[in-house]
């Protein structure tokens, strides 16, 4: 696919995740300090949508943090076929992954997209470099691989964009009372991590 291909996509990916707002905002840090533990963590191979589990969370900083990244994990899978699930119930769906501004800008956008003709397509691989954690705030660093994901005609299947190789992702997140973290905004950076 050539460069403007792909450059669309992650046009489109950077609108998925409703970053023109926070690309535009000096608060990109916000929640942010030095002092906060950063834990790395292994490299992803896959992003299949997990069953959350019942345990009650760790306290313990590399614990919180294999949490932290179980609910990304579990995010972005169902990014990729968040369109499929039932108009009815996608919202309450959505919000066990995800919070608001996130969550209506999401939805808004599979609404847009639908109008448009166009739906998602493919997997997107998560490679997630770090989390950092401060109190109930956590903000993840993601390296996805999109190049199997896109976005294609609802009525013809034909493919009019796909991902890219390396698409840096920044990604917010709060614990709710439940314990369950939520993204709250994610931020594509733009191509290359």
């Amino acid at each position: 696919m050539s460069g403007t291909g792909q450059r669309s996509f992650a046009s489109v990916r950077l609108c998925w995740l409703g970053a023109a707002v926070g690309m535009a905002c000096g608060v990109l840090l916000a929640g942010c300090s030095e002092e906060s533990p950063t834990v790395a963590l292994p490299t992803q191979t896959g992003s299949a949508l997990a069953v959350p589990s019942s345990s009650p969370p760790s306290t313990s900083p590399e614990s919180e943090a294999e949490v932290i990244k179980d609910a990304y994990e579990q995010f972005a899978a169902l990014l990729d076929r968040a369109h499929t699930l039932p108009a009815a119930s996608r919202r309450q769906h959505l919000s066990t992954y995800m919070t608001d501004p996130q969550l209506s800008r999401v939805l808004d956008r599979i609404e847009k997209l639908r109008a448009d003709g166009l739906v998602a397509y493919g997997t997107t691989v998560v490679h997630i470099k770090s989390v950092l954690i401060d109190g109930n705030d956590a903000t993840v660093h993601d390296c996805q691989d999109t190049r199997n994901a896109g976005l294609m005609r609802a009525d013809t299947h034909k493919k009019i964009s796909r991902g890219v190789k390396e698409e840096n992702i920044k990604s917010y997140m709060l614990k709710g009372a439940d314990g369950r973290w939520r993204i709250s905004k994610s931020v594509a950076l733009g191509e290359g991590c």
